[in-house]
């Protein structure tokens, strides 16, 4: 077919899809429901079942307690210091749980992140020279003491340990 017998067929279909729509949407009578259409009434309606008998709640039997293993008598300082590279319990490579054994896959090694124990802090006029206005920190208050953590450096450790108005405390991020 030719650019031409198309552009043609194309101008038709559009003179064609414009008629039909201006006599379908161009009509300005109305059609009125013809006056013999009865509209339902109460009494043509059909009944509504009858509500469903009221049972009283009544309660399931409840499952007989099984036995489980007694909780572990570790003492936690045999578990190891997080800050001392000394493996202890951390250095896991399979855990129990229910009578079934599961294995710890390690993404990052023990420390991979390490933790801040002893913060050092800017002065409010060290503070204004190094940050922005508009950088992110987590602000702790505790008593007449106050912290701000920066975000871009808690992103790097995950967890700062601090005292804080005399109070031990962990911040995450």
């Amino acid at each position: 077919m030719s650019p031409r017998t198309l552009k043609m067929l194309l101008a038709g279909l559009g003179v064609g899809t414009l008629a039909v729509v201006t006599l379908a949407c161009g009509s300005q009578e109305v059609d009125e429901p013809a006056e013999d259409v009865a509209s339902p009434t109460v009494e043509q309606a059909a009944p509504s079942p009858p509500p469903p008998p009221t049972v009283p709640p009544t309660t399931a039997p409840s499952p007989e307690p099984t036995a489980t293993q007694a909780p572990s008598t570790t003492n936690r300082s045999s578990i190891g210091d997080p800050r001392k590279n000394d493996g202890g319990a951390l250095n896991v490579t399979s855990v129990v749980v229910d009578g079934r054994e599961y294995e710890v896959a390690k993404i990052l090694s023990q420390d991979a992140i390490p933790a801040i124990f002893n913060p050092n802090f800017y002065t409010p006029e060290e503070a204004e020279h190094q940050y922005r206005e508009t950088d992110l920190v987590i602000g702790v208050s505790i008593g007449d003491e106050h912290r701000a953590y920066h975000v871009a450096y808690l992103s790097g450790h995950e967890i700062v340990n601090d005292v804080v108005g005399g109070k031990p405390i962990a911040v995450t991020w």
